[in-house]
């Protein structure tokens, strides 16, 4: 009965109340979909089909020094999900960057399951958001990509990833996890993987742009990811 009451609230904001211009109609939409999905979250509670996933396996007894975890450790934190377009919020995940895989807590009995990404429009840890690319989409393979910048006229993302090392010293073998993150500039239906200066140069092939990076000085050695923003923001705004 539960899941049958929670589907009417699901399906009950497709009939909104006549609306005085197509923009009051959309404001309203919008607002009474937030609210449909805000009961429809403390309604199914524990029960939501987000905890349905397969159970995760935890194979960290087996690394010593750094996890393959976001935050490098095993704590869950609060962050939304919009999983099969319905946003819940308040949700305790973590992100197994290796494996690139989500994982999210059960509230009650605190077991700990994998969220299929085909289902998963994006995640927040706060304040970082991740988009998934579900496909061979904006020429990027399929996974989490960090939305480092999006904008009207370009984007910027980042596809983070942790590499097994091996260390064979002292007679014995020790795994553990080495972090990198590869930033992307998505623009005009094309993506430019960025390494140098050079390439963000290419992404952009813009006068006003290199001469923008020119005067700043800037250099994406030190802080890729501020140097990419500020020229992205730029670039929207000529």
């Amino acid at each position: 009965m539960k899941r049958i009451v929670a589907a009417g609230l699901l399906w009950s904001w497709m009939y909104p109340a006549n609306a005085q211009s197509i923009r009051d109609e959309n404001t309203i939409l919008f607002e009474k979909q937030m609210v449909i999905q805000n009961q429809y979250q403390q309604y199914m509670g524990a029960e939501a089909p987000l905890f349905n996933g397969a159970l995760y396996v935890d194979y960290t007894h087996t690394v010593s020094g750094s996890l393959p975890f976001w935050n490098n450790t095993r704590d869950f934190i609060k962050g939304d999900i919009s999983y099969k377009n319905i946003l819940y919020k308040g949700v305790l995940m973590n992100y197994d960057v290796y494996k690139d895989k989500l994982l999210i807590q059960h509230p009650v009995n605190y077991k700990i399951f994998e969220v299929q990404q085909k289902d998963i429009a994006w995640f927040d840890l706060t304040p970082h958001r991740f988009s998934a690319i579900q496909f061979t989409e904006k020429g990027l393979r399929p996974g989490f990509y960090e939305v480092v910048y999006n904008g009207r006229k370009s984007a910027v993302y980042g596809k983070h990833s942790k590499e097994l090392s091996q260390d064979l010293s002292e007679n014995a073998t020790r795994h553990s996890f080495v972090s990198r993150c590869i930033y992307y500039v998505y623009r005009d239906g094309q993506s430019f993987r960025i390494t140098t200066m050079k390439n963000l140069l290419q992404a952009y092939k813009n006068e006003e742009v290199k001469s923008y990076i020119k005067n700043k000085k800037f250099n994406v050695k030190k802080d890729m990811q501020t140097v990419l923003k500020s020229v992205a923001l730029y670039y929207d705004q000529l």
